[in-house]
């Protein structure tokens, strides 16, 4: 289980919900059988969406956002799916999602970014693409952390110079 997983279930165990909708497995209600499919959650809190995005398959991400899901949902940690595909690398889909309004600067358990997670991963054309479209590369998470402090050496000179273009 990722590190990102135990969080997500760290949450959802102490949130003190009784929500059935909220877990898999509990009573159900006429509301959770009305849920569409897009709209259930796993034990993470995660939708089809997340998972999706996870997975880098596009066409379902697509299909997904045609169908009404909200790209910036939330799972029990706080991740939205951009948050996923960011973590994963995967670009197309890091576009659908923000093309479909997914918030660029949303930020997850302990104030990362999808750009934390794409400068941590070293995905250079995805942090390009983020900050191209408005991601704030000067944010700080919980940790005091900017995407620059944490950024893989692929992506370090980019973020270093857009962090100083913002700053002027």
């Amino acid at each position: 289980m990722s590190e990102r997983q135990q969080m997500a279930l760290l949450m959802q165990m102490t949130s003190g919900s009784n929500d059935a909708e909220m877990s898999p497995g509990g009573a159900s209600s006429s509301s959770a059988h009305s849920r569409s499919s897009r709209d259930r959650i796993n034990e993470r809190g995660e939708t089809a969406l997340h998972i999706a995005s996870k997975k880098g398959d596009q066409d379902s991400v697509k299909k997904l956002l045609e169908q009404g899901a909200n790209p910036n949902v939330t799972d029990f940690a706080g991740w939205t799916p951009l948050h996923e595909a960011c973590n994963h690398g995967h670009y197309n889909v890091a576009l659908a999602l923000v093309k479909a309004g997914a918030n660029i600067n949303a930020t997850g358990l302990e104030n990362d970014t999808p750009l934390h997670d794409a400068a941590i991963t070293g995905q250079l054309k995805l942090v390009k693409m983020l900050v191209e479209r408005g991601a704030d590369p000067s944010f700080k998470n919980q940790k005091g952390k900017t995407p620059c402090d944490v950024a893989a050496p692929a992506v370090y000179n980019y973020l270093t110079q857009a962090r100083e273009t913002v700053a002027q």
